[in-house]
């Protein structure tokens, strides 16, 4: 009975510490990749752009040299995410 939960606990140990180090090895230690080689198109179509995470997006995408196309309900929204992203860069 020893020797099961010995194993047992063993590979439960082994389990957790590949876990961690996956862990690690992922989010501290690759790099990451250029979005302009991973999607080479030259537009980026963003729903809700005006504000938000929608915002943020365009704002990050239009710094990599995407050109943004937003869809908002508002029209006056849009040309003030325009005007403020147009300061920006």
């Amino acid at each position: 009975m020893y020797q099961i939960c010995s194993t047992i606990g063993l590979l439960q140990l082994s389990y957790q510490a590949y876990n961690f180090i996956d862990y690690v090895n992922r989010y501290y230690f690759t790099t990451p990749i250029p979005l302009k080689d991973q999607f080479p198109q030259k537009y980026a179509l963003i729903t809700g752009g005006t504000q938000g995470l929608g915002y943020g997006y365009a704002e990050e995408l239009a710094r990599r040299g995407y050109n943004i196309i937003l869809a908002s309900r508002s029209e006056d929204q849009i040309q003030k995410t325009i005007t403020d992203q147009n300061q920006i860069i």
